[in-house]
Formats: C-alpha cells, structure tokens, sequence
C-alpha cells in the first residue's frame, strides 16, 4: 500500500483575490513522487477537517470508493 499525505495549502483566487484552501495529496514514492490536489474549500478549518479524515481513511486501508 502506498501511504499518501495529506497537506492544506491556501492560495489566492485570479478572479476575486479570496483566499481559499486546498488539501494536497502527496506521496514519497521517489522518483515516482506525485502531488494532487484532492478537495478546494473556502475555510482553513474545513480544510484541515477533510485533511485529517483522508489521512485517517488511508491509515485503515479504506478509499471513498470502498468504504
């Protein structure tokens, strides 16, 4: 099993300069390593909540597919 990591990183709308956030998903697979962005959301918090559940979820094997 390949484990993922999950970071939040915020950036800066085009259209109305707001600060959104995004959860990252990132493996250390090298030289193979892949980096994605998995969910986009408007607050910090919510952010870190999805984060915490998806590493979660990857610790016990499961995807949103099988679950």
């Amino acid at each position: 099993m390949d484990m993922k990591h999950y970071r939040v990183e915020s950036y800066q709308t085009r259209t109305m300069k707001r600060t959104r956030w995004a959860v990252v998903a990132f493996s250390d697979s090298s030289p193979n390593a892949s980096r994605r962005v998995v969910s986009r959301h408007d607050g910090q918090d919510e952010a870190r909540a999805a984060a915490a559940a998806l590493a979660f979820e990857d610790k016990l094997g499961r995807t949103p597919t099988n679950v």
